[in-house]
């Protein structure tokens, strides 16, 4: 068959963000999907931590973009498509 993946989801477990290692890990998965011209989204219902501060979605677009914002004490989890 010719089927391909165009979009992907990915709910964010405590192994994405145990590590500074797992989180830049998980950054490098995104970056090369969306460099792949793949959908991604990003699902993380679990609060912020050491390495995550404002959550997965805001250490992203810190990595990619040199921007953060992020989750927020009166919104604690986050959901994001890119």
């Amino acid at each position: 068959s010719h089927d391909r993946a165009v979009a992907f989801i990915e709910l964010i477990s405590p192994g994405n963000k145990h590590t500074a290692a797992e989180v830049e890990k998980f950054h490098h998965k995104v970056a090369r999907m969306l460099e792949a011209g793949k959908h991604f989204l990003m699902i993380d219902v679990l609060p912020p931590g050491k390495h995550d501060p404002r959550g997965m979605h805001a250490a992203f677009w810190e990595y990619a973009y040199g921007e953060s914002y992020g989750v927020t004490a009166e919104e604690p989890f986050g959901c994001a498509a890119y």
